[in-house]
């Protein structure tokens, strides 16, 4: 006969199995975290730079850089989250979860859309809280101060409990009721304990401050998203800690807790690690005297991975210039290629051509706006610029600057230019910029945050 030690329910055995499955499913989710999100977030974060993006790229890279950007910028803001999540969810009840914890009644007959229609009217209501965090950019060029923001959203959390205190005060009529029925209502009339405080601070800061996790100025639609992703973690709460009210701190209530909390927010989690995490821009001098511009992927043991700029420049100038446009140029971030004679150029990822048109025996321009396909800066001395006006226009150049501005501010110049382009004509098809991987043996110095200038290299006599 059976004593019913050992393997009976909350025995030492089954307690440690339990233990041990536990902290295998979490491995097995951090590992899925890093790998599987990273590798989403890598390939944004290189369409979004005009780089070469695809599974197979993607794959071929380094497989530490899957780890830095999932470690990095997914796994620790999502550990984040659901470390406070699990303290709002499951700490200030006493031996129960958060008694503030929202669970509406139907609104009239009993189902799923009954039930649905509360939590509907809650992501309407922080919605609406949270687009107060944009109220300030209306007297501002940018997004307000903090301290505007703060206190404008405490208004706005205070008209909310105001409103709520005054509904669920009804006791007659249409509004009789609607306490229980509408989350936001209970949510806001909570505060008056330390608990309901935690949670309604909690739900507010995750529907006003995710978007400003991705963007300084976030668009009204991205508070629409944060405010219902975040009435979807408050309705899955409350039924997985009821589950688990008999023991809120335990390793199963806080895994599931966290799991789901994870799981809901690692969309954003993927968007914060694809547009907050941009390539630095760099250089790369190798020791034969060649360089690389671009920008930063990463860096191994034995290789560093470098892509190309974003902004690639063909100018034909005189000699007397071309120190001043390459400098600019790629003080600004931009590739530049010089060229004196039009033969032998490629375009394939030119942007835009600075052409010289105070020597037109150089370049044949109407052959040249043809081939380049990208907008034309053409530049002559001030004193010709009125009589080189019609020739520039019939051959197809897009903007005629005095030579003087060239050489003042030619990065300012390409950035009007491309934006004409793109407002008139639409986004251009161009070449996928190129990756290109260098063996650190080659590598003389590295430039990260800006470009720089590469020592010179001897040639060394027969």
């Amino acid at each position: 006969m059976s004593d019913g030690g050992g393997e009976g329910p909350g025995s030492p055995t089954r307690d440690l199995a339990t233990t041990v499955s536990a902290v295998a499913a979490a491995l097995t989710a951090a590992a899925t975290l890093v790998i599987v999100p990273g590798s989403i977030a890598l390939y944004l974060r290189l369409q979004d730079q005009h780089l070469p993006a695809d599974l197979g790229v993607v794959v071929s890279l380094p497989s530490q850089f899957l780890i830095g950007i999932g470690v990095g910028y997914l796994l620790l803001p999502l550990l984040v989250i659901a470390g406070f999540a699990v303290i709002v969810l499951l700490v200030p009840g006493v031996n129960e979860p958060n008694p503030k914890l929202p669970a509406p009644k139907p609104l009239w007959k009993d189902g799923l859309l009954a039930r649905t229609a509360g939590w509907v009217i809650t992501a309407l209501v922080l919605f609406g809280v949270a687009v107060a965090t944009e109220l300030p950019s209306l007297f501002f060029d940018t997004a307000g101060p903090w301290w505007v923001i703060v206190p404008t959203v405490g208004l706005a959390v205070t008209l909310w409990i105001l409103a709520s205190s005054v509904v669920a005060a009804q006791k007659q009529g249409p509004l009789k009721g609607l306490r229980e029925r509408i989350p936001a209502i209970e949510l806001a009339c909570s505060r008056a304990r330390w608990d309901g405080v935690m949670l309604l601070t909690f739900v507010v800061v995750l529907a006003a401050g995710l978007p400003f996790a991705l963007d300084s100025e976030p668009p009204f639609w991205s508070f629409a998203i944060s405010a219902a992703t975040t009435v979807v973690w408050l309705a899955l709460s409350e039924p997985i800690t009821r589950k688990y009210e008999a023991r809120p701190l335990g390793l199963p209530a806080v895994t599931m807790i966290a799991f789901w909390t994870i799981l809901i927010f690692l969309p954003w989690a993927v968007d914060f690690a694809a547009l907050r995490g941009e390539f630095p821009r760099a250089t790369v001098c190798t020791s034969d005297g060649g360089r690389f511009d671009g920008v930063l992927i990463g860096e191994t043991s034995d290789r560093v991975y470098i892509g190309e700029p974003v902004v690639q420049v063909v100018a034909f100038v005189p000699e007397e210039l071309q120190r001043v446009v390459e400098e600019s140029l790629r003080e600004a971030g931009d590739d530049v290629i010089l060229a004196n004679v039009f033969e032998g150029v490629s375009f394939r990822r030119a942007d835009a051509v600075v052409v010289n048109l105070e020597n037109r025996t150089v370049v044949d321009l109407e052959r040249l706006v043809r081939a380049a396909k990208a907008p034309e800066l053409g530049f002559v001395r001030k004193g010709e610029l009125n009589e080189q006006k019609v020739p520039a226009r019939d051959a197809g150049i897009d903007l005629l600057r005095p030579r003087s501005r060239i050489e003042s501010n030619l990065p300012a110049l390409i950035d009007l230019l491309l934006t004409r382009a793109e407002k008139d004509e639409g986004d251009q098809e161009r070449s996928n910029r190129r990756i290109s991987s260098v063996p650190l043996d080659r590598v003389s110095q590295i430039f990260i945050g800006g470009t720089g200038t590469c020592p010179a290299v001897l040639q060394q006599g027969p």
